[in-house]
């Protein structure tokens, strides 16, 4: 919005009532600068009106519209970004991947339209809607005043500040002139709504009729990641220590094995040499502790082959996680090669 001046009034002669005229000028800046206020607030809506009066929304897309529940203000500004779900070849058509040179990405909102990548998983239910959500909080924050969106920064800072473990790595590959928007769009699809200062909920409200829900699409699809991510870690913790313990108990089965096997050589050599046992009762003593010794061994040598055949199914079931994560991921991945982070 610019402010219009007419250059015309600097040549306006001087006149005694100075104060006066000063206010005649004052009052033609300001009013100018009201009617460009009012066109420009007045833009948007024509404009998002005109836009979505030619959009007709696919099966999909108008059924992740009624998911999202938006309000009025919520459906007028969706509608008029077109939004369209795309497969990989035609997201990539759109270039929505050039926003991020090494990360995939799974939406985006160029100034006009929003673009949706379509991952065809129903395993991870919530995407789709996650990531409309997201788009169009964006396409929201480059419709707000100035003066909304200064009001509304330092409550996505209370927010971020609250939530810097979640958020701090996330933000950080986005540069200063994207921070805000991005921030917006992610605090409002990936913090609770519980969560969120009033004033910062109410503005949410104001283009979802029920916001409570939309962290839920968000939950849905990355509680199934966190899930699998969650049972890895535990098995490759669980695998770590077994590992560790089976070392050192075939360490030390080796070197018993071997001080057996060495008092084995010696009995028997002992039993070869005549007159070495003065009874049968010493003889029987010292046999039997050898045998004594084997079975508690084999029992030993057990309980270890054992521990390995645990770990080794472990191993097993974090390989079968480990590829069904990775199989996830790539089922997300927009990117024509292989990528492990996605970013919304």
């Amino acid at each position: 919005m610019a402010t219009q001046y007419n250059h015309g009034l600097y040549q306006v002669k001087p006149v005694k009532t100075g104060h006066k005229l000063f206010g005649q000028i004052v009052g033609f800046i300001v009013g100018s600068f009201a009617v460009a206020l009012f066109c420009g607030l007045l833009y948007h809506p024509i404009n998002d009106t005109l836009r979505g009066m030619r959009y007709e929304p696919s099966n999909e897309m108008a059924e992740i519209m009624d998911r999202l529940e938006l309000t009025d203000r919520g459906l007028l500004v969706f509608k008029s970004t077109q939004p369209v779900l795309q497969n990989r070849d035609e997201f990539i058509e759109s270039g929505c991947n050039d926003v991020h040179d090494t990360t995939s990405t799974l939406g985006c909102y160029d100034s006009t339209n929003i673009y949706i990548y379509n991952s065809e998983n129903s395993e991870l239910a919530g995407l789709e809607e996650s990531t409309a959500a997201h788009e169009l909080l964006h396409a929201i924050w480059s419709r707000l005043a100035f003066y909304d969106t200064a009001r509304l920064e330092p409550l996505l800072d209370e927010v971020y500040d609250q939530n810097k473990d979640k958020l701090a790595d996330y933000m950080a590959d986005y540069p200063d002139n994207q921070h805000y928007t991005e921030l917006h769009s992610v605090i409002g699809t990936e913090i609770p709504a519980s969560q969120l200062p009033d004033e910062l909920r109410a503005h949410y409200e104001t283009f979802f009729a029920n916001f409570d829900h939309i962290y839920s699409y968000y939950e849905q699809y990355d509680g199934v990641l966190a899930k699998i991510n969650a049972e890895i870690d535990v098995l490759e913790q669980e695998i770590e220590q077994q590992r560790a313990e089976i070392t050192k108990r075939e360490e030390y089965y080796e070197t018993e094995a071997n001080r057996l096997n060495e008092d084995i050589r010696r009995f028997n050599q002992n039993a070869n040499t005549d007159g070495y046992f003065t009874s049968q009762q010493e003889f029987d003593r010292q046999r039997n502790l050898l045998i004594g010794r084997q079975k508690t061994l084999s029992n030993y040598y057990n309980e270890t082959s054992a521990l390995v055949d645990d770990i080794n199914q472990k191993i097993e079931e974090y390989n079968t996680k480990a590829i069904h994560h990775n199989d996830l991921i790539q089922s997300i991945n927009s990117k024509p090669q292989n990528s492990s982070k996605v970013e919304d």
